[in-house]
């Protein structure tokens, strides 16, 4: 347990105790002259310390008017006013919601959501301000997102009382708010770019070992992070199906794995000749289930860095060869296109690569691709 800042001796401070935001409470407050600790049920984030702040303040103007609350049921949160801050309306609803959402999703609502809610100037029940404050000081795609969740939280707020309000103001609000940016495009290689990448990590000296990570991504259309997940358990012994059943991703600058995919499902894909003779090549050395397909170590549990292989492998091997920047998940835009290309009904690609049939004609589909791939 370490304190974020050490207290004037025989006042309340804040501590952190596993990642979360407590209340260290004097013993002086109390007939035993034992001192209390009491959790805040908050992540030590910026957003949880500006509200950590808040109810510190107000337990230390207790103490000083001998007024603390002996339960002290009052400094779990901070108290509900006629005015609620975005911030600390977020905070308890992210509480509420923590035990159904992914670890990463989690981190992104508190670290990218969160830092804006704290910066909000305006009580919730000023909704225009809080979107003229959202269209000033951040992107029209932010703002939208962070409207779109401060209307979940508050709908939360309204429905269990946690909020004065009775309406929800920021209803459809979000959706008003139409992006400058253009909307994600696919961009899948040819089937020429295709052949030079593949080649391109079989020549390279320090890369080569990335090459069967890579022509893995081309074969299933699969996400980076599933492939990286991808155990030789999840594989079956005939090498007839491969099972996605869950992804590694960074959380916090930390490896996690996370079961299921993006959309929380678990998905089978048909095993092919060529994928076979791939994944058989990589299984000739003796593996555990739970070893990874592709560590690149001789730990069997060191999962790829993404990132790391984007800056680096990605970057000095593939953007060279086409000529303008790319990312690895142009794989999945090459397999998704040419599998367009070849006839299959998109209700069949949808459930292979884990999306809607719509969703694969808006996004993953590259027309501009389609003449240079086999059919």
């Amino acid at each position: 347990m370490t304190k974020t800042k050490r207290a004037p001796k025989g006042e309340a401070s804040i501590v952190v105790r596993s990642g979360r935001l407590s209340l260290r409470i004097p013993g002086k407050c109390f007939p035993d002259g034992k001192q209390r600790i009491v959790s805040l049920e908050m992540a030590d984030t910026p957003a949880g310390r500006t509200v950590a702040a808040q109810i510190l303040a107000n337990l230390q103007l207790d103490i000083y008017q001998g007024q603390i609350d002996p339960s002290l049921d009052k400094y779990h949160r901070a108290p509900m006013v006629t005015t609620v801050t975005a911030l600390s309306l977020w905070i308890n609803y992210l509480e509420y919601k923590k035990p159904t959402i992914k670890l990463s999703t989690l981190h992104y609502y508190e670290q990218i959501i969160g830092s804006k809610m704290a910066q909000i100037p305006h009580s919730i029940d000023k909704a225009l301000d809080v979107r003229a404050w959202f269209l000033k000081n951040t992107t029209q795609a932010l703002a939208a997102r962070c409207l779109n969740h401060l209307s979940s939280a508050v709908a939360w707020g309204i429905r269990h009382k946690q909020i004065p309000l009775v309406t929800n103001p920021y209803s459809g609000m979000g959706g008003e708010v139409t992006p400058k940016s253009r909307p994600l495009r696919a961009d899948a290689f040819t089937a020429k770019q295709k052949e030079d990448i593949l080649n391109g990590f079989v020549r390279s000296s320090y890369y080569d070992r990335y090459f069967s990570f890579v022509y893995f991504l081309f074969l299933t259309g699969c996400r980076p992070s599933e492939a990286i997940g991808l155990r030789w358990g999840d594989i079956a012994t005939d090498f007839s199906m491969v099972n996605f059943t869950g992804s590694i991703v960074k959380v916090k600058h930390k490896a996690v794995r996370m079961e299921g995919s993006k959309t929380n499902r678990v998905r089978s894909f048909p095993i092919n000749s060529e994928l076979s003779d791939l994944l058989q090549a990589c299984s000739k050395k003796v593996h555990k289930a739970d070893w990874l397909v592709f560590a690149l170590t001789e730990d069997p549990y060191l999962p790829i860095d993404y990132e790391n292989f984007y800056k680096r492998a990605w970057a000095k091997t593939v953007n060279p060869i086409i000529g303008y920047r790319t990312t690895p998940y142009s794989c999945r835009d090459t397999f998704i296109t040419e599998q367009v290309a070849a006839g299959f009904p998109l209700s069949v690609i949808a459930k292979w690569v884990d999306n809607s049939p719509r969703m694969i004609s808006d996004r993953y589909f590259d027309i501009s691709a389609v003449s240079f791939l086999p059919v």
